[in-house]
């Protein structure tokens, strides 16, 4: 080094470590620290209001990685002002025009999220847009997508569909990345079931039948006892929207005891996800139920077969997994209050849960129904080494006849069958994700 170089080294040295100060934080992009994967993110219009009025069809969502922007699968469904999806089957399905509005639904994977865009980094053709930046309640990490405006600008090639729904020979397959279910054209319940296993496959087909119904203790001097079996519900899928991140089934459901008169319908909406199942379910109590009932009971199991053997079932009453056997009943949890059950081992891995609102939870209470039996006893639909897991919520309480009421419905396949892969799809409802708009960097 010179003598003149050298005598004004310090001044140049100290000139670039105060630029380095005064460079704006956003050109130095904060890298993803959110370890979740398995959460679906589902954003209203209402909260991104940077891009409210854009033409839906020029909506792209964007995540970033070491400092490289692309294109990442996202859905938008539109939701008119009643709070029902638009779906492409719809005679009316203009009735809510092609601008995002406050109803409509931005979907996507927690997965692809990645870093903080920084400055430069705004892909080309972008005229506005929204950061979403996604916190986990668990542990502060974090993670960043763009909901931007391309007009004229078109999907990406080779985006991944993380599920589907195929219909054919009188049968309906939901088949996502870690599970498949499979249920008759016409009836409420899944008949298949197939899951993830360690090595990626999905097993063979686990299950017996989806036991779905209602039973009713009827008014009166006489305690007569009412069954509404799965095998009495009828179910007519009449739209569907199969998108790159859910498939959405808008089921029309009818019960009818025609001894008595009394006849039931209410419409479903089916969302599937990369990793299982959200059913939320709006309904109003039947208005003659109290009338021909003294009480109700609902509920809701999987009867899975023999290959679950081995496996191991946790509830939140218990700290230690139960191993599953098919030689003994002993041990098994019997009926308590709890709204989620797992499952994992060589087949796979399903957790099932309720998440009732305040509304309805004060009318009912919720126990385990388990029944585990190595044998086939003669009863109808039994097969051997059967195992009955799932949910009862027994009424409580004469419930109002004329209120909407709200619960949810979760059956979810982690992407590892463990018991931390549990825990994964667990914090989807009990510790949601928060996310956050903001500006464009």
């Amino acid at each position: 080094m010179s003598g003149a170089l050298r005598m004004f080294w310090p001044l140049f040295a100290g000139a670039m470590i105060l630029t380095c100060f005064l460079i704006p934080a956003s050109v130095f992009s904060q890298k993803r620290g959110l370890t979740r994967t398995e959460d679906f993110v589902v954003v209203r219009g209402r909260d991104v209001a940077a891009v409210r009025g854009s033409e839906v069809g020029s909506l792209r969502l964007y995540t970033c990685r070491n400092g490289k922007c692309k294109q990442a699968p996202a859905q938008v469904d539109k939701v008119d002002a009643l709070g029902r999806y638009v779906f492409p089957q719809d005679k009316n399905r203009d009735r809510d025009g092609k601008l995002l509005d406050d109803n409509d639904e931005i979907s996507f994977m927690a997965s692809d999220c990645g870093d903080r865009m920084g400055a430069g980094q705004r892909p080309a053709g972008v005229t506005g847009g929204a950061e979403l930046e996604l916190r986990d309640p668990v542990d502060g990490g974090l993670a960043w997508a763009y909901l931007v405006e391309v007009p004229g600008g078109k999907p990406a090639e080779g985006l991944s569909d993380y599920v589907d729904y195929v219909a054919y020979d009188g049968a309906v397959y939901i088949r996502g990345r870690q599970f498949e279910l499979g249920y008759k054209v016409g009836r409420i319940n899944y008949d298949r079931l197939r899951m993830r296993m360690a090595g990626g496959a999905l097993s063979d087909d686990v299950l017996d039948r989806q036991r779905v119904g209602m039973e009713g203790k009827m008014a009166g001097e006489r305690s007569l006892t009412l069954a509404a079996p799965e095998s009495i519900i009828k179910v007519e899928d009449i739209a569907v929207i199969d998108g790159p991140v859910r498939v959405i089934v808008d089921e029309i459901m009818s019960v009818h005891f025609g001894a008595i008169s009394f006849q039931y319908g209410n419409e479903l909406f089916m969302t599937f996800y990369r990793c299982g199942q959200n059913n939320e379910v709006d309904f109003k109590f039947p208005a003659a139920a109290n009338t021909l009932f003294k009480s109700l009971l609902f509920y809701w199991s999987l009867d899975l077969t023999n290959d679950v053997v081995g496996s191991y079932y946790i509830d939140p009453g218990h700290s230690e997994p139960l191993v599953i056997r098919d030689e003994t009943r002993s041990g098994v949890p019997g009926d308590r209050p709890h709204f989620w059950w797992g499952l994992y081992g060589p087949r796979g891995a399903v957790l099932q849960a309720l998440k009732l609102d305040d509304d309805i939870v004060q009318y009912f209470t919720c126990d385990g129904r388990w029944d585990q039996d190595p044998k086939d006893d003669g009863k109808k639909g039994d097969s051997p080494g059967r195992l009955e897991i799932g949910f009862s919520c027994h009424e409580k309480g004469k419930v109002p006849e004329k209120q909407e009421y709200h619960w949810q419905n979760y059956i979810l396949f982690p992407a590892e069958p463990t018991a931390s892969g549990l825990a994964a799809v667990k914090n989807i409802f009990e510790r949601p994700l928060s996310v956050k708009a903001g500006p464009l960097p």
